[in-house]
């Protein structure tokens, strides 16, 4: 093809057909320029379509990681609650109420357990990856990359209760240690789970331990506060991937050239 356009041009200016010649080559820059914006235009609908390919396997992940998070911290606010029940009942009864029988194995839990540990929130591995690699920019819906791009802010809200709430242990670990004798049993299921041998009287009477009880009601009381806030925000991170996933599926798809 190269060889029979300039057999033309030579050919024209043989002929001293210079204005004929210059109407060929503005063609040939046309057929050119075309070429190159035909070429553009394949690559565009191309990445388009690998960047649709890569949002909706980011998506259908991001997805399956939020619903491991609120499983994970549906047990978690569970455990709380009936940590946060337990330490109420004991208050009450340290303030000169009798326990009930059925109340007696949650009180002595509250007391064996000395101050129940927060644990840390796992980190969602795909949203980091995506915040490594500069993949974030893949999802279309506004909304949602905003609420994932805001996660990390309350789930730092939650690490700070979190670090609180174990400099509050330290404060007080003296005045909940002392007064009791803790051990473990292990033939309990699961096995080593600890006990404690404990005067209730001499706990009553003691300011120090009750005051370290109160201190663990209240630093649990808000704590939860802020764990279920970040709770809330992960279940509405969830729902906005399980729309955004089911309008890719309902999107019809365009139709895009064969990659080359």
């Amino acid at each position: 093809m190269a060889k029979f356009f300039n057999t033309i041009r030579k050919k024209l200016i043989k002929q001293n057909e210079v204005r004929h010649y210059f109407l060929y080559a503005l063609g040939e820059i046309v057929l050119v320029v075309i070429g190159i914006l035909i070429a553009l235009q394949i690559n565009g609908w191309n990445q388009e379509r690998k960047n649709r390919l890569e949002e909706e396997q980011y998506l259908a992940r991001l997805h399956r990681d939020f619903e491991e998070a609120v499983r994970k911290q549906e047990e978690k606010m569970d455990w709380l609650n009936e940590r946060l029940y337990q330490i109420e009942i004991l208050v009450e009864v340290l303030n000169g109420r009798e326990p009930q029988p059925e109340e007696i194995a949650g009180i002595d839990n509250a007391i064996a357990s000395l101050w129940p540990t927060l644990r840390s929130m796992d980190r969602l591995v795909t949203l980091l990856e995506m915040r490594s690699n500069g993949k974030l920019q893949l999802i279309r819906d506004v909304d949602l990359r905003n609420a994932l791009e805001n996660f990390d802010l309350s789930a730092d809200a939650y690490q700070k209760v979190i670090e609180k709430s174990l400099d509050l242990q330290l404060v007080y670990h003296k005045a909940l240690i002392e007064p009791i004798t803790t051990y473990k049993d292990f033939r309990t299921d699961p096995p080593g789970r600890t006990f404690a041998k404990y005067n209730l009287n001499e706990l009553r009477a003691n300011s120090s331990y009750k005051k370290a009880i109160e201190a663990k009601y209240w630093n649990l009381t808000l704590s939860k506060l802020q764990i279920k806030n970040h709770f809330d925000f992960t279940k509405e991170v969830k729902g906005k991937l399980t729309k955004a996933i089911k309008k890719n599926i309902e999107q019809p798809k365009a139709i895009l050239p064969h990659q080359y």
